[in-house]
């Protein structure tokens, strides 16, 4: 099972959504049918699958996958924990998508809340979640609030030493 997520993620990171979404739904079924634990393996397909379903528009599949993954990394892990930001960001996108900008603001601000309890600047999760808030903002026309975030992003990628994709998309 862990082979084909493995497949399906480098599929994923190619954005090659229907190869991904192919392998990613009898995977799930396989792991439900053979009543395996739902861990944070389980969980992470399970995010996979969402980033799938929303590269392919089917947006309320990928919803009830998100909050799936959410819920679940809820219960395994204890927050503030990085999977469970994960997963909010991951809904942050899909809300977007969706034209939902405060929903896309509210999950954006919970995993950048946890990840801030949980990095020290710089850091490269706390760059993209910034980059990715300050989006939200940006969408929902609230700029100063969209500058504000740009702006900590590019304090952190001026900091020396410090580099990250993420660092272009602050100037």
């Amino acid at each position: 099972i862990e082979a084909h997520a493995d497949v399906a993620n480098h599929y994923s990171s190619r954005q090659q959504w229907a190869e991904a979404e192919a392998l990613l739904t009898p995977l799930l079924q396989r792991w439900e049918t053979l009543d395996l634990p739902l861990n944070s393996h389980f969980a992470n397909d399970l995010v996979q699958y969402g980033y799938a379903l929303m590269g392919l528009g089917r947006h309320a599949e990928a919803q009830r996958a998100l909050e799936r993954s959410l819920a679940l990394r809820k219960e395994i892990f204890t927050a503030p924990h990085d999977r469970i930001a994960n997963s909010h960001s991951a809904l942050g996108m899909l809300a977007i998508q969706q034209g939902d900008f405060e929903a896309s603001i509210a999950h954006r601000r919970a995993s950048l809340s946890m990840r801030e309890s949980l990095f020290v600047d710089p850091h490269p999760l706390l760059v993209i979640t910034r980059v990715q808030l300050g989006g939200s903002y940006l969408a929902a026309r609230k700029f100063d609030a969209a500058r504000t975030q740009a702006e900590r992003a590019a304090s952190n990628c001026a900091m020396p030493g410090f580099s990250h994709p993420y660092c272009t998309q602050t100037d």
